[in-house]
């Protein structure tokens, strides 16, 4: 039989381990009262035990004699099992001590003792115990009943001088003891006592494990106990300085920070000296402070300047450390102006970064001499260097000494410049009309700055606006010679729309073009282009928006007399389509008017001006008789194509009839051109029932059998042929009974035969034309037989 000090402790949540006047210093722990004169010797009269009176006397266990008895013992022994109770209270794995049961409790006192009281009185245990309780962190086992290796329980044999915890799992490594734990071992249980109390009061109330206690309990051991600390302990305590500083007095701070530093300054890293200036910061010993600053600071140039890493920031206030600081950087620029340049690109982001984080500013002159003489060389020749756009961005000194390199250059390697990577470094923080101040300093730089910086979004003719606003502002205020020579020249169109010269580019451009401006010789040109080249069918609307723009505007003198003639004939026919299109039987007229229109010849040179009398033009250019037959042949592109436009939209079957009627053969090959594309892609039963009925208008097989025969073999059936039934059933459900196909007509099958037989006999008809040019090509250079007699006038016998 044995006897069992059991302790079964309530489960109490995390951090609930604040000290209160429940549970003061000097009352005994639970193990303490092991062999107490309230046990009892003789034997229980019932199965229930009385309730013990407190406070009670305590046992034998007291720390004098548990201090004699641990010094029969290993330290690293007492710090194992410290580490493992510790890591138990929390929910780790349980403890098994194997020995008999005066031993284990001897090593339940000296954790007890060893541990903060308020960790202590949570530790549950059973001196002696057969069974596994899961709700004791600490039980006690014979050696006879030592339970087997089982995984989840730290198993220590105590009659062994060095146990060792064993595990079936992973957890040797639990086996190692915590660092606080190692000391508090070292220190002793007579003092530890002494330690938690001046601990506590460094605390906060919220520490539980060792690890919450250990910056606070090394902080008490070199305060209190005058204890070393060693270097990884004293980058606990800086880190936990700041946070500590508040319930320290400014004088127990510097005393801290005064030992730390004469003791390990030139071992600590950067980081364990950043705390230590927060903490004497925040404590008010500002000579420690500022002796941290200064240390810091040369500390961190030295790093930068070597290609150390980025460095802490350090608050830096003092008049002395700033000039300093403010020294040496300067010193550091001038090294870099006589050096490679690209070499000290990244050196110098990272210490204009670091000055400002520290609460200081770069010299502005020696910072502009930097961004001309370092940075724009970079940025021409790497212009991707991303250290390079973040100088040009953050600083503006450094932006306006690149705009004083910058503006150096030739335009033309300018505009390449902008264009590219340097022009996006340029523009990258900032937007229209916020520009670096560099840039506005030079006029010609700030225009090349706004061409590039416009983005894909934005307009292009807002900045050709933009552009000529600013040299008509520039000359306006005699600064003419820092701008162009023209308000608009055809090397700033070049740079705006690039190689565009369609009709839209050229619109837009008339549009933000006010009166006067001088507009260079050459831009002429550029409108002729655009107004004489032959638009596709897809630029047919912005050349007729183009064509209604010049004619009403002040350059409309200045342009040859065929583009003159083109944009004039162009607003009669819109002009009178606008009175013609009320009542639909006058569309006929319509037609008639638009070829007479077309095939007009253009009037003369003096007429124009006569007509446009009063407006401010250059001397005007008489077109060349091939640039009216250009002239005449887009006029009547266009116009055919807005007839046909509305043709299509006719919904009266008469007068599309009379339409067709009256119309010139290229009209109507045109008209059916586009008819059929539209069928093809958009099936439109309506459309196709006007045509067909159209088709059989007895004036039009009257006059033009041909075009009927066209308009259904070659236009109706091959587009209807692709249609689906349900589209072929509402276009014979819109056509009247009388007058309706047979259902074979618009088949599929019938129609491709049909497509075919028009595909042979063209191909028939075109190899007829190959066959006759050859033959006549062979003719030609065949010599004529000398037969000497006269050629027959009526070219007999000629074949």
């Amino acid at each position: 039989m044995w006897f069992a000090h059991v302790v079964v402790v309530e489960q109490a949540p995390a951090h609930a381990e604040t000290r209160t006047d429940d549970s003061p210093d000097d009352e005994p722990l639970p193990i303490e009262l092991w062999d107490s004169p309230v046990w009892s010797a003789t034997a229980a009269e019932s199965g229930e035990l009385p309730e013990v009176s407190t406070p009670c006397p305590p046992g034998p266990l007291n720390r004098s004699r548990i201090a004699a008895w641990l010094r029969n013992h290993p330290t690293q022994l007492l710090a194992r099992l410290v580490a493992a109770a510790d890591r138990a209270i929390d929910g780790g794995p349980p403890i098994v001590l194997v020995a008999d049961g005066d031993t284990v409790a001897h090593w339940i006192a000296a954790i007890s003792q060893t541990l903060a009281p308020e960790r202590a009185r949570r530790l549950s245990f059973a001196t002696t115990s057969q069974s596994s309780d899961p709700g004791l962190h600490i039980r006690g086992v014979p050696p006879q009943y030592a339970p087997p290796r089982s995984q989840g329980i730290l198993r220590f044999d105590l009659s062994l001088e060095c146990a060792l915890a064993d595990t079936d799992t992973s957890e040797r490594a639990g086996d190692v003891p915590h660092p606080l734990a190692v000391r508090l071992a070292q220190t002793g249980v007579e003092f530890t006592p002494t330690l938690w109390q001046e601990a506590r009061e460094l605390g906060d109330g919220s520490q539980a494990s060792l690890t919450d206690w250990h910056p606070i309990v090394l902080a008490s051991a070199a305060l209190r106990l005058g204890q070393r600390l060693s270097t990884s302990e004293l980058g606990l305590v800086c880190h936990w300085l700041p946070e500590g500083a508040q319930r320290m007095a400014r004088e127990e701070v510097a005393e801290l920070v005064g030992l730390i530093l004469d003791a390990l300054e030139p071992t600590l890293g950067d980081s364990a000296l950043l705390e230590l200036h927060h903490a004497a910061e925040r404590s008010g010993a500002t000579d420690a402070a500022e002796r941290l600053a200064e240390s810091l600071a040369l500390r961190a140039l030295d790093r930068i300047v070597h290609g150390g890493g980025a460095p802490p920031v350090v608050s830096i206030r003092t008049g002395q450390v700033r000039r300093t600081v403010t020294d040496r950087v300067c010193a550091v620029f001038v090294e870099a102006a006589q050096g490679s340049a690209h070499l000290w690109v990244s050196v110098l982001a990272e210490l204009l970064d670091w000055m400002r984080s520290s609460g200081l500013e770069p010299p502005e002159a020696e910072t502009r001499r930097l961004g001309r003489d370092v940075i724009a060389p970079v940025l021409v020749t790497r212009p991707q260097d991303e250290a390079v756009a973040a100088l040009v961005h953050t600083y503006p000194a450094i932006a306006r000494g690149v705009g004083d390199a910058l503006a150096g250059h030739p335009r033309s390697a300018l505009l390449v410049l902008l264009r590219g990577p340097a022009g996006t470094v340029l523009a990258g923080r900032t937007s229209a009309p916020d520009v670096p101040p560099a840039l506005v300093e030079h006029p010609r730089l700030y225009e090349l700055y706004r061409i590039a910086a416009a983005g894909p979004r934005t307009d292009p003719a807002t900045v050709l606006a933009e552009i000529i606003n600013l040299r008509q502002e520039m000359r306006h205020n005699g600064r003419a010679s820092a701008s162009a020579a023209y308000d608009l020249d055809i090397d700033l169109i070049r740079d705006v729309w690039g190689h565009r010269n369609d009709p839209e580019a050229v619109a837009r451009t008339l549009r933000v073009l006010p009166a006067p401006v001088q507009v260079d010789p050459e831009v002429d040109t550029w409108v002729t282009d655009a107004v004489l080249r032959l638009p596709e069918r897809a630029e047919v609307n912005a050349w007729t928006e183009l064509a209604t723009e010049l004619s009403q505007h002040w350059m409309w003198p200045r342009l040859p007399s065929s583009v003159r003639w083109s944009t004039r004939r162009w607003e009669h026919y819109r002009n009178r389509k606008a009175t013609y299109e009320q009542p639909a039987s006058a569309l006929a007229e319509l037609v008639e008017f638009a070829e007479l229109a077309v095939h007009q010849a253009p009037p003369s040179v003096e007429d124009t001006r006569t007509a446009r009398a009063g407006t401010t033009a250059t001397a005007v250019t008489v077109a060349e008789p091939d640039d009216v037959a250009v002239a005449a042949g887009i006029l009547r592109r266009v116009v055919h194509t807005d007839l046909c436009a509305v043709l299509l939209r006719t919904r009266c079957v008469e007068t599309l009839a009379q339409a067709l009627q009256y119309c010139t053969e290229e009209l109507f090959r045109s008209y059916c051109a586009q008819l059929s594309l539209f069928l093809a892609q958009h099936p439109a039963p309506e459309l196709a029932a006007r045509i067909y009925l159209a088709a059989g208008d007895p004036h039009l097989r009257a006059t033009h059998p041909r075009r009927c025969q066209h308009l259904r073999a070659e236009v109706l059936t091959p587009a209807v042929a692709l249609w689906r039934r349900r589209d072929v059933a509402a276009l014979r459900n819109r056509l009247p009974e009388a007058r309706r196909p047979g259902r074979s007509e618009w088949s599929r099958r019938g129609a491709v035969l049909h497509t075919v037989g028009v595909l042979r006999g063209r191909l028939r008809a075109h190899s007829t034309r190959v066959l006759v040019a050859l033959v006549d090509r062979l003719r030609t250079r065949a010599p004529e037989p000398d037969t000497g007699a006269a050629p027959r006038p009526d070219g007999a016998g000629a074949r």
